[in-house]
């Protein structure tokens, strides 16, 4: 039907006057502008849908240009951020924090505050601009997950991100799954509800074996019995040694 119209409307454009010969009462003007108008009205009725379905679709594919295509060892994400305390530009704060503890000066060395940060810098189109989870040059979603809160962006959905008010950070591993302990101060899993002895902010120390800061770290932790917390890996390893 649709190229029916299409072709009817190319043919009247083409030769009003000799198609209106064949119309019926054609002497008669409002007649053939009556027919126009038709012609008209269902051509939109046939043209609006497919043409708003190609501009969404073409919307959607400016959306997701680049997924998983950009970013560090830390996160896939399409934009890099401007730390506020150096005015540097690192992909993360992972990777800002690294690049600064190598620095030869200790007085100079230092850590980026996720919630300050304000500026960021698109990595497909290379437009620097305020936080915000659109590009405002070239549209595309510069994180798959954007927490405004944190400043945080990630294009690794499956890591099923959520964030906790009461940690005051974005956690992995799906919201459904864990729960936040007043007394330890963090999330844990939901096995550990009414299952754990509570240690007063026990994540909030860093592990006794590598040293690491626990709370915000990206390796998984472990519950002892005696409640305290430590690496995964390094209580592994510390229980293969026998230690």
């Amino acid at each position: 039907r649709g190229l029916a119209f299409f072709s009817l409307h190319l043919r009247i454009h083409d030769n009003p006057r000799k198609f209106k010969s064949h119309l019926p009462n054609s002497g008669n003007p409002l007649f053939f502008l009556g027919f126009l108008w038709i012609i008209r009205e269902e051509k939109n009725k046939i043209c609006l849908p497919i043409l708003l379905e190609m501009e969404a679709s073409s919307a959607n594919e400016r959306l997701h240009f680049g997924k998983m295509g950009y970013g560090c060892q830390h996160y896939r994400r399409r934009c890099k951020i401007r730390a506020p305390c150096c005015n540097e530009v690192f992909w993360c704060r992972h990777c800002h924090n690294e690049a600064s503890s190598m620095l030869k000066n200790p007085m100079d060395r230092h850590e980026i505050v996720r919630q300050d940060v304000k500026q960021v810098i698109c990595s497909v189109c290379d437009t620097e601009q305020p936080v915000a989870q659109l590009c405002s040059n070239c549209g595309v979603n510069m994180g798959e997950y954007f927490c405004a809160i944190c400043m945080f962006f990630d294009d690794d959905t499956e890591k099923e991100h959520f964030h906790c008010h009461d940690c005051g950070i974005c956690r992995v591993g799906g919201r459904d799954n864990f729960f936040h302990c007043k007394k330890c101060g963090s999330c844990y899993a939901i096995a550990l509800r009414d299952n754990h002895l509570c240690v007063e902010n026990s994540m909030r120390h860093h592990c006794p074996i590598c040293y690491e800061y626990l709370f915000d770290s990206l390796k998984d932790t472990t519950v002892m019995k005696c409640g305290h917390t430590m690496h995964c890996e390094c209580y592994d390893e510390m229980i293969k040694r026998n230690k």
